[in-house]
């Protein structure tokens, strides 16, 4: 598909699959060789933005971590929910770290590629609608997000993000944009 579609900027948030059937541990080395075939085909004007995942809420997903007992060896969630959660909340956070480092490692060995923090934007209460997968809201925050990402990359300037509670629903997550229209110098996408 990189050959025939020959992409400009290609955005990549993967690993939550890998994670709700607790195959963290090597999900690191695997995206970093994903990340290697991509760079065959990324010109020098080309860009990867690479997205870290959603914290996973235990607590409504439960029943698909059933590969955290074997492999981490600690009690049902039924037994134990704090250690539980405690384990699948480290191995995201965990994951999120090393996408960062591979992103800073790549960007060291001279690749065009970005980090995009999509779990800073993602409320696990209220933006999915599973506790995995997001729901309107979840999908509109990173949808905003990839967009002040694009749009900062283009422009040759930094996003502007920030994220508040709405006084109507404290909970809720509003996603305040502050962007410059300005004009490309990379040119149009294909």
């Amino acid at each position: 598909m990189l050959e025939v579609y020959d992409p400009d900027m290609i955005l990549l948030q993967i690993g939550t699959n890998d994670l709700l059937d607790a195959q963290g541990e090597d999900a690191p080395e695997r995206l970093e060789a994903l990340v290697d075939k991509i760079a065959l085909y990324l010109d020098e004007d080309d860009v990867l933005f690479l997205a870290s995942i959603p914290e996973i809420d235990v607590e409504v997903r439960n029943d698909w971590l059933g590969n955290y007992q074997w492999i981490y060896g600690i009690p049902s969630y039924a037994d134990d929910p704090e250690t539980y959660i405690a384990t699948v909340e480290r191995c995201v956070d965990e994951y999120n770290a090393a996408i960062e480092s591979l992103v800073e490692k790549k960007q060291s060995e001279g690749m065009n590629i970005r980090f995009a923090d999509i779990n800073s934007v993602v409320d696990m209460k209220n933006g999915l609608y599973d506790g995995v997968h997001p729901n309107e809201d979840g999908y509109a925050c990173m949808g905003q997000y990839w967009s002040e990402q694009v749009l900062a990359y283009l422009n040759g300037t930094e996003p502007v993000t920030t994220t508040t509670a709405t006084e109507e629903q404290p909970t809720e997550t509003v996603m305040e944009t502050t962007t410059t229209e300005t004009t490309s110098t990379r040119g149009a996408l294909r």
